[in-house]
């Protein structure tokens, strides 16, 4: 793959997994608000403790999940934008030099054919 088109796909992931931990520290910041309220006594202490229990499972549950189908989905991206991006990844100087060559050698057996 031609080493733009890596970049891009290298900074993809970079930016996917950026998201991620961004999401991650929300979820974290929102739970320590939640105990913060509860420790004020902005809720009853009881039901602010089943609240942000429930809460914090849901939340790990949904995160995982999130992460699974986010991560699957980049996998998938990331295979499609590296086969298209090698598709249109020009020649290398390598492949152009020996294509000149064959080119050269061709037009030689060719001269040869017509002086004869």
């Amino acid at each position: 793959m031609e080493r733009s088109g890596q970049e891009f796909v290298d900074f993809a992931k970079q930016a996917f997994q950026t998201t991620l931990d961004a999401a991650s520290k929300v979820q974290q910041q929102t739970h320590k608000l939640m105990e913060e309220l509860i420790r004020q006594g902005a809720m009853a202490q009881g039901e602010g403790k089943r609240l942000l229990s429930d809460w914090v499972e849901q939340s790990k549950k949904h995160m995982e999940e999130l992460q699974k189908a986010a991560a699957e989905g980049y996998r998938k991206w990331e295979g499609e934008a590296t086969k298209r991006l090698s598709s249109l990844a020009p020649a290398t100087k390598q492949e152009v030099q020996e294509l000149r060559q064959r080119v050269d050698e061709l037009a030689r057996k060719v001269e040869a054919l017509e002086r004869r």
